[in-house]
Parts: structure tokens; sequence; C-alpha cells
């Protein structure tokens, strides 16, 4: 995961210092942020300095996504989500912003697709090995969710995803989330995360969350 042949730490990610051992400095290059914050390949390369918005609702979406890293909202266990249709840059944000929490603060935070999330614990679930990665995912300082509800979820995908929110909720722990839906019913328009999630869920993310609208 570290740099093996780091001159500092010999591949450890960790080095002495006076006041005893920190971080190595090998743990925030490039290639090692996006292993440990498990960024897919596609966004290997996303940074807030280079996202060029090209839309009002893009610049305003870049312009809340700094403002959050700046005030060190996560602290307070604030989040964002990021509510648009595809390809207008919710994901390439919502994960430059992880990244940058990381680099500056040391802040860990990790990226799962909503739905190869919900893959993975049906597998453990199968083997009874699924606590440990749900309370991986209750404890760890910053998750982000990709994706969510941008399908239809059977009753325990419901419940699972719901669980996991609520839990961090409760313990004041920051949730990123990019989706293609609106919280709550627009008009006719019956389509939206509160469909799919229930209302309670959707009332405390609305609670700690601000919600970054994004559009073509």
């Amino acid at each position: 995961m570290f740099v093996k042949d780091c001159p500092r730490c010999n591949g450890t990610g960790f080095m002495k210092v006076k006041e005893g051992v920190d971080l190595c400095t090998c743990r925030f290059s490039t290639d090692t942020v996006n292993v440990i914050l498990r960024i897919p390949k596609r966004y290997w390369n996303a940074s807030l300095d280079e996202f060029m918005p090209s839309t009002p609702s893009q610049y305003i979406a870049l312009d809340e996504t700094k403002l959050y890293c700046e005030l060190e909202a996560y602290k307070e266990g604030k989040g964002l989500t990021y509510v648009g249709p595809s390809s207008v840059g919710k994901t390439y944000l919502a994960v430059s912003l992880i990244k940058r929490i990381y680099v500056d603060k040391r802040i860990k935070g990790i990226f799962f697709d909503t739905r190869d999330l919900l893959f993975i614990l049906r597998g453990l679930m199968e083997n009874g090995k699924d606590k440990n990665l749900i309370r991986f995912l209750i404890d760890v300082p910053i998750l982000l969710l990709d994706g969510l509800g941008n399908e239809r979820l059977s009753d325990w995908q419901k419940e699972i995803l719901s669980y996991i929110i609520v839990q961090r909720y409760n313990h004041v722990r920051p949730i990123i989330i990019t989706t293609n839906y609106p919280l709550e019913n627009e008009g006719e328009d019956m389509n939206s995360l509160a469909e799919r999630l229930g209302e309670e869920v959707i009332s405390k993310l609305k609670e700690i969350n601000t919600t970054v609208r994004m559009s073509k």
C-alpha cells in the first residue's frame, strides 16, 4: 500500500520523529492516496484544482465543495449530497473532496460505489462475515457513497443502507453522497431517495448534509 522503496520509512508507512512516530509522507503520494481511499482508476487524477466547471451549477458546486473543506464542516458530522443527472461532475467533485481532506488534514475517507458495496455485503452475509465491514462503514471518519439509490433497492438493501446512514448520523460522522435523484418527490415525479430509503432517513440526511444541485 505504501512506497516499498521509500527511504524515509522503508515501506512501513511510518517514520521516526522527535516526538516519536509519525505518518510517512509517502502515504500522501498520489498513487498511494488513490489506493488508501479506494478511488476508482477513472478518478485517480481528480482534483479540485483541475475541475473545470462549464455551467452555473458546476461553479456553485465547486465553491460549495471548497467551502466545505475550508470550514472543516466534517468535524461536526456535516456532509454534502450531490444531486443531479449523470455526467455533470458529481463523483469527480466528491472524490476530489475526500482526497483534499486526506492530503491536507490527514483525515481518511473511503469511496464506495453503492451497488458495488451492496454486492460485497451480500457475499459476506452469505458467509456470516458482513459485521466487520458494516462496523467499518460506520466508524470510518468520512464515508463516500456514490450513486446512492440509483436503482430500485430490495428490502434488505434498503435496511442496510438506512442502518449505516442512521448510525453515522447518531455518531456524528460525515457522509458524502452522490445521487441521480432528488431527496424528496418533486411535483408529480415520484422518483426520489425518499421513495427508495424512506422519509426518516432522508430527514436525517437533510439535517446533516448540504444539498448541492448540479445540472447540465
